[in-house]
């Protein structure tokens, strides 16, 4: 039995919940709220951006799913297809890995908007329209990454079952 696989993959599921559950949860549910909030959607990005931990925590889980998923990867990758997959079933686990990939990067840049409005927002006296902007580019892209985010999971589950 190989152990390291057993492991790395219970990692790679638990941070990879963690992960997407943060992001679908922001880009579908707290982003959209806010912006319809008017000026009180500006206090819950300040709290989720300035005063909670979620920028590092969804960081923290991005890399290790990313590292987790990347080991697995090329780990049971031998040659043509996986292991334990067709070559169908390798295809779409490649189109998931890719996915992943890209919200991961995607991710990164998303990450820093988040920085950016934390900054603004702790400043003397934020500009209003600044915020907003920034407000306006951080649910846009939240959305891009949630459906790079659901892809990818998709390119996890299916393949077994081709």
């Amino acid at each position: 039995m190989e152990y390291d696989i057993i492991i790395v993959r219970a990692i790679h599921i638990f941070a990879g919940i963690i992960w997407v559950g943060f992001g679908l949860a922001m880009g579908l549910l707290v982003i959209p709220t806010a912006k319809k909030m008017g000026e009180q959607g500006r206090i819950v990005f300040k709290a989720w951006f300035v005063y909670s931990a979620f920028n590092r925590l969804i960081a923290i889980a991005a890399v290790t799913t990313t590292v987790a998923g990347l080991y697995l990867y090329f780990r049971l990758f031998d040659g043509a297809n996986h292991r334990f997959l067709t070559e169908t079933g390798s295809m779409v686990l490649s189109v998931g890995a890719l996915f992943g990939l890209l919200a991961f990067g995607h991710g990164i840049a998303l990450g820093r908007l988040g920085d950016k409005y934390a900054k603004l927002a702790e400043s003397e006296s934020p500009e209003i329209a600044d915020l907003q902007a920034l407000q306006d580019r951080i649910g846009r892209n939240g959305y891009i990454s949630a459906i790079l985010m659901i892809i990818a999971v998709l390119g996890m589950i299916l393949p077994r079952y081709l």
